[in-house]
């Protein structure tokens, strides 16, 4: 069975707490308490980093990303996971766009990935789609993958890095 989680912040509630710690705490609740078919779609607007650790769901969630700005995205020991949409502006420095580490069964799909050292690194994970991703303005590489296997890059654009020469 499939459910569809819409995330609403309730920010007028808690007026001490910042806009985006509420909303990144909305977001993690969402996940902690997912189960295997659904799908949750993030808010509008800018987000920090969303991060999924040592979870598992089967069939896989769907993430709708589509309205939202992240500065990352960490999947680390996950399975399970399609995340479409969305745009990440990284913070520069040696940050990652997208981290997939030790993970399987991951869809990334239409995003926009900017601002970053490396737009996408894979590492020790296996049946990874990457696809439709734009990746432009980044520092160094675009998409890494080490260790891996059945890893699949299509329809993916390169553009406009900004190499930090020194």
């Amino acid at each position: 069975m499939r459910h569809i989680i819409a995330i609403a912040g309730m920010l007028a509630l808690l007026p001490s707490c910042s806009a985006e710690a509420l909303q990144n705490a909305d977001i993690d609740r969402q996940i902690a308490s997912a189960r295997g078919g659904d799908t949750i779609v993030l808010p509008g607007g800018m987000t920090g980093v969303l991060t999924i650790r040592r979870k598992t769901f089967d069939p896989s969630i769907t993430i709708d990303a589509g309205a939202t700005t992240l500065t990352g995205i960490v999947l680390d020991q996950a399975d399970g996971v399609t995340i479409k949409g969305g745009t990440i502006i990284g913070p520069g420095g040696r940050s990652y766009g997208v981290s997939i580490r030790t993970s399987s069964n991951i869809r990334i799909a239409d995003m926009q990935i900017t601002g970053a050292h490396r737009g996408v690194v894979v590492n020790e994970s296996h049946d990874i789609a990457l696809t439709g991703l734009n990746l432009v303005g980044l520092i160094s590489d675009g998409i890494n993958i080490a260790l891996s296997r059945k890893v699949l890059v299509e329809r993916n654009r390169c553009r406009d890095f900004r190499p930090n020469i020194a």
